[in-house]
């Protein structure tokens, strides 16, 4: 069980809401079909490994996750293996629209794109940091 932390899965989820998750094996069958929502390991805007360094301009600093992440991040699940990647998703896959998405590799979106960190700004999620399948909604906050 999770709690989702930020506004990036609204209306499907909001902050606070506690969903149930089925963890996936390293090894095991992959689960994860398209329109299903996983918890990921979140990544800098780069798509580099949480802790590497972000540079704007002449200024160089860690990448930092949202307030609240564990370093994990909620997303739905856009297009996986062979699938062709979606247009107008930004800097990170604009050049590989169309084309397929590589084997063990995901699109993953927020619903609510304005507030959402995902593929769009780190490219494509390794199958291997895929954690957990959500299953369902447990509660809502008042």
């Amino acid at each position: 069980m999770i709690t989702v932390a930020g506004v990036s899965m609204e209306r499907a989820y909001r902050n606070g809401d506690r969903v149930l998750v089925r963890r996936l094996s390293r090894n095991g069958v992959p689960d994860i079909g398209r329109g299903g929502v996983v918890v990921a390991a979140w990544r800098p805007p780069s798509g580099d490994p949480p802790g590497a360094l972000v540079t704007r301009g002449e200024a160089t600093r860690p990448a930092s996750r949202p307030p609240g992440a564990h370093g994990w991040m909620i997303k739905r699940v856009v297009a996986g293996p062979g699938d062709p990647v979606p247009a107008g998703l930004g800097p990170a896959l604009a050049a590989r629209a169309g084309k397929p998405v590589p084997q063990d590799r995901f699109v993953l979106l927020g619903d609510n794109a304005a507030h959402s960190h995902d593929s769009r700004h780190t490219g494509f999620v390794q199958r291997g940091d895929i954690l957990a399948v959500v299953v369902r909604r447990l509660t809502r906050p008042r």
